[in-house]
């Protein structure tokens, strides 16, 4: 049976505190004015990972720390500091007007510094405001872990609540679960390792408890039903899952069929670019390759036959990949899937594809093969219908050029791939 998460505070603990009128609250917990976790830290013992501010890198690309102050920013120069580490985007779970009289006090934001001064300095700032010692909903959850996972492949990020214990370490856990499929008491335990006091309440660790399945991006692996699914199955899938930017430009491929085609066409020619376009009048779409200066990787020249891909797609190449997936496949996830791929030969692109294809309900009947050959047979855009039509002409195309149009091996694939 799984190891369930547990908070630091028990449900009584959690009771009381939040039971606790404001000014109290602030007076007997933090130390009110002194608040020991909002003033500037100077001690030369305390070594803080930003100067002054109480804060820890949970992650090399996470911060968690309390909330800073106006004097932060005015005595210490936060944002520049931020600027140097690399630091892109703020995420903010405090409420406006929360815990008022911890520290010098609230600033007309309702909160102890101006939200813009980080947005001045080109750093983004989001305010997910979550209740003190308080959970959210799976859907915020989920807002939250793909906002932060978006700009996390980008650079860093910093988080922070009041403390930064309870609400950040309950967000920063719930990245690792869904980044790197850890489970939540992992995931507990290693922003606690660095920052003891995280994840304090029954109702934070309850969510990462129950939102375990829905937050693990086990996309490349269990994508389907067992009884297989359809294209559009999983592409509403991966919706939930990806950040709005990634949602719209997969919008009509699995994110993996399309970054292992990107994939192994960039191993094949120096520029790579694929365009789609949506045609509102007619209810369809095109998609375009530009692809130039073709040429080979040293070393990867038995891989390139015609012959290679026919054997490893036919199970014939397959013993050294099997191995490999059975230790990989558990740490590729959505988010980190352009980054792993990109240290795949290109035998291993192809049995993962292969792999994923086999799931999937085969695409198209054979008169929809027919139609769709012919509607598309003399024009230099291919003009898509629906899902299943963009998943056949997209690896027909890549196909075609990595096995420069050899007809016996590109109606091999088809076959095996996409038709009844």
């Amino acid at each position: 049976m799984e190891e369930k998460a547990k908070p630091t505070y028990s449900i009584f603990r959690t009771a009381i505190i939040k039971a606790t009128p404001d000014d109290l609250k602030c007076k007997f917990y933090c130390n009110g004015s002194t608040c020991k976790y909002c003033i500037p830290r100077t001690s030369s013992q305390d070594h803080q990972a930003i100067e002054a501010l109480y804060s820890d890198w949970v992650a090399p690309n996470i911060l968690a720390m309390a909330r800073p102050l106006a004097d932060h920013f005015q005595r210490f120069d936060l944002e520049h500091h931020f600027k140097r580490a690399g630091i892109r985007a703020v995420l903010n779970l405090e409420e406006p007007g929360e815990h008022a009289q911890c520290g010098p006090g609230l600033l007309p934001s309702g909160f102890t510094y101006e939200p813009e001064w980080f947005m001045k300095a080109g750093i983004y700032y989001y305010n997910f405001p979550l209740p003190d010692f308080a959970a959210c909903s799976t859907t915020t959850i989920q807002d939250i872990v793909k906002v932060a996972s978006f700009h996390l492949n980008e650079g860093k990020i910093a988080v922070h609540c009041h403390a930064g214990h309870g609400r950040t370490g309950m967000v920063i856990a719930a990245i690792f679960v869904y980044r790197e499929g850890m489970r939540p008491s992992s995931a507990v335990r290693r922003v606690r390792k660095i920052r003891p006091q995280s994840v304090q309440s029954h109702p934070q660790v309850s969510l990462l408890n129950t939102m375990k399945p829905t937050l693990t991006n086990e996309t490349l692996n269990k994508v389907v039903q067992p009884e297989y699914c359809g294209v559009e199955e999983a592409i509403e899938f991966q919706r939930n899952l990806l950040n709005p930017c990634e949602a719209r430009k997969f919008a009509h491929i699995p994110k993996i069929v399309w970054t292992t085609c990107y994939e192994l066409l960039s191993r094949y020619y120096e520029t790579v670019n694929i365009r789609t376009k949506h045609y509102a009048s007619t209810k369809s779409w095109a998609v375009d390759f530009e692809l130039k200066d073709e040429h080979c990787i040293p070393g990867d020249d038995d891989l390139i036959s015609p012959a290679f891909i026919i054997g490893l797609l036919d199970r014939k190449e397959c013993k050294d990949f099997t191995k490999w997936l059975a230790k990989e496949e558990k740490s590729l996830n959505l988010e980190n899937l352009d980054q792993k791929l990109k240290t795949l030969p290109i035998g291993q692109l192809l049995y993962l594809l292969d792999l994923h294809m086999r799931e999937y309900k085969k695409l198209l009947t054979e008169s929809d093969l027919i139609e769709v050959l012919r509607r598309n047979h003399s024009t230099k855009t291919m003009k898509i219908l629906n899902a299943n039509e963009f998943l056949f002409l997209f690896l027909l195309k890549t196909f075609g050029r990595i096995l420069n149009n050899y007809r016996p091996e590109l109606a091999f694939i088809t076959c095996l791939w996409c038709t009844w």
